[in-house]
């Protein structure tokens, strides 16, 4: 990644730059992430991942979720309060 940014830099709170990408819903960001080899299922301190990021700030958009679900984002990953990704989208 240009300027030397880490794919894989993690903050206090677990979170990486495809989780702040996932949030965002910038799924330009997502795809250059996972293309510098940005690890898909990586948890945050809560047990989120960047998938979770993205179903939760979604607002009915799904180009991030679909990105990350066609990287191998595994949608049965139970982060341990909410349940999987099917129980948070209510399906």
């Amino acid at each position: 990644m240009a300027g030397g940014a880490a794919a894989e830099a993690v903050d206090d709170a677990g979170w990486t730059l495809l989780h702040f990408a996932a949030q965002a819903q910038a799924p330009s960001v997502v795809e250059v992430l996972l293309a510098a080899g940005a690890a898909v299922d990586t948890a945050d301190r809560h047990g989120n991942t960047p998938l979770w990021r993205a179903v939760f700030c979604s607002q009915g958009e799904g180009a991030t979720i679909r990105l990350l679900l066609e990287a191998g984002a595994d949608p049965d990953r139970d982060n341990g309060r909410w349940g999987t990704y099917p129980r948070c989208r209510g399906t």
